[in-house]
């Protein structure tokens, strides 16, 4: 959350960025948020793209799945039918030319906090005689989807309803994720301002636990096992945040008030990263916190794996992509301006808005002994080689990996279209790109200016990678569409504004 108030407005080619995080006839734009208001989805209604009406409610007289033309009715909602729609056609396009834009973006004030994603690492059983490993059982792919009337539903992999948890009367929820691959974990806000943080099972959404507070949480991460999450939200009492540690069974421990906040989880749960107030590094386990930098660079969100925390670092002559392994930090490479990131295991895909270059002798001495990533383009860095790979030469507002960390899921402006995305997945040095979108307002405002967070609590990769989800806007109304990796067609789910598949054991 930015300190100080304010609208952002910049140059991306032939675009303009400004308040809002839409791209309207030749406008992109982001909303600064505002360290004590913070409200998801509202930006400047001078500029305030209008919400699309919301698809009318239809009536279901039976629960099941009836093929009707090309369409397929998949489920019921109370009153309501999730519809299927099968596109009978390749949404892979090969070989698309990108054309260079040039980008200049000042920096982007966010608040979130971000967890990793849980641990595919194997387990080790031992015994007096052996030492067996036994590989995780993998999960069957689910997902979860938030309607327009914030029911949530949770889906199996062929869209088939499992479990749907409406709001109470006067009440709404807001941003389902999983706490654990049976567990959702979501907000409710009440008409006083008040609010909670639940859990519910999966498979028959049965509430576990509910947390009530003096205001709704806006933004949670679990740990990769599950047994805590952070929880961020509004201080209307005093202004500013509150960020704050939930257990599994509910109980609440405060844990910063300082902002803007971020945070990630170490991959085995146990310590907490937290970066606060845009300079301050730490590190928390169990009741200590200690801080290991207090100098960091212009980034959002810390990003833990098997490697290390990565972060960026600052000092007068430079500012570094680094890697801290529990004792030190070792450089990787140079990188100005504002910056985005999000590592799996040894890679990190990485973008910078600008190119602020350092100067002096100290900058010189540091360029002969680290690569420098130039600003512009998303790229991937591996720590391996101490190499990094162009992924694309345009400026993504979104990017993630997939769970097993081989291929990366980008978004890039479509450059033909106004309102305008298309998604792509590189692996290897190739791209594919899918079919085009125009994003939904209200979850790209909510999740593109805090996407590095999000995109380590919040998936829209299925567990077994084999498919992704996302928010659109369809022209009867919001739509999330199910895209299958490999040509098989896509499915739209109808009056739909919110997603995320389960993660992998």
């Amino acid at each position: 959350m930015a300190e100080d108030a304010g609208l952002l407005v910049v140059a991306v080619g032939e675009h303009l960025v400004g308040p809002c995080g839409l791209v309207f006839d030749a406008v992109v734009v982001a909303c600064r948020r505002h360290h004590d208001a913070v409200s998801y989805g509202t930006c400047s209604p001078a500029i305030r793209q209008p919400e699309k009406t919301q698809v009318g409610v239809r009536d279901c007289t039976a629960r099941r799945v009836a093929a009707v033309g090309r369409r397929r009715r998949i489920g019921l909602i109370g009153k309501r039918c999730i519809k299927g729609l099968s596109r009978q056609r390749d949404t892979r396009i090969y070989g698309s030319p990108m054309r260079p834009i040039s980008l200049v973006l000042a920096g982007l004030a966010v608040v979130g906090a971000a967890c990793t994603t849980a641990s595919n690492e194997t387990s080790t059983t031992t015994t007096p005689s052996t030492t067996t490993t036994v590989a995780p059982a993998p999960v069957e792919d689910r997902l979860v989807i938030l309607t327009a009337d914030t029911t949530l539903v949770v889906l199996d992999a062929d869209l088939r309803e499992i479990a749907s948890i409406a709001p109470p009367e006067g009440s709404s929820y807001r941003q389902p994720i999983w706490l654990d691959t049976e567990t959702l974990l979501f907000s409710e806000v009440m008409t006083d301002g008040t609010g909670a943080l639940i859990a519910a099972d999966a498979a028959s959404g049965t509430v576990a636990w509910r947390t009530e507070m003096s205001s709704s949480p806006f933004y949670f991460s679990p740990s990769p096992d599950g047994s805590t999450t952070t929880s961020l939200r509004n201080n209307n009492a005093e202004g500013g945040l509150i960020a704050e540690l939930v257990t599994r069974d509910g109980e609440v421990s405060p844990l910063s008030n300082r902002s803007p906040f971020y945070s990630a989880w170490s991959p085995d749960g146990s310590t907490l990263s937290t970066h606060t107030g845009q300079e301050t590094l730490s590190i928390i386990d169990g009741v200590a916190t200690e801080v290991i930098s207090d100098s960091t660079g212009s980034f959002q969100a810390p990003s833990w794996t098997s490697k290390g925390l990565f972060t960026l670092l600052a000092t007068a002559e430079s500012q570094t992509l680094a890697v801290w392994d529990g004792a030190e930090f070792t450089d990787l490479a140079r990188i100005g301006g504002n910056v985005q990131f999000a590592a799996s295991g040894g890679r990190v895909a990485i973008q910078s808005a600008s190119d602020e270059e350092p100067t002096g002798i100290a900058a010189a001495f540091r360029a002969q002994v680290v690569p420098r990533i130039p600003a512009g383009s998303l790229v991937v860095f591996d720590t391996a080689s101490v190499s990094f790979e162009e992924v694309s030469s345009r400026f993504s507002p979104f990017f993630q990996w997939d769970p097993a960390g081989d291929r990366l899921l980008y978004a890039a402006f479509d450059e033909g279209r106004s309102l305008g995305l298309t998604w792509q997945v590189w692996e290897d040095g190739t791209s594919e790109t899918f079919l085009p979108f125009s994003p939904q307002s209200g979850w790209f405002n909510e999740v593109v200016p805090f996407f590095d967070q999000y995109a380590q609590s919040l998936s829209l990769w299925s567990a077994s990678g084999n498919a992704f989800a996302y928010p659109t806007a369809g022209d009867a109304g919001p739509i999330v569409v199910v895209q299958p990796i490999g040509g098989s067609p896509t499915n739209e789910i109808e009056d739909a504004i919110w997603v995320s598949w389960r993660p992998p054991a």
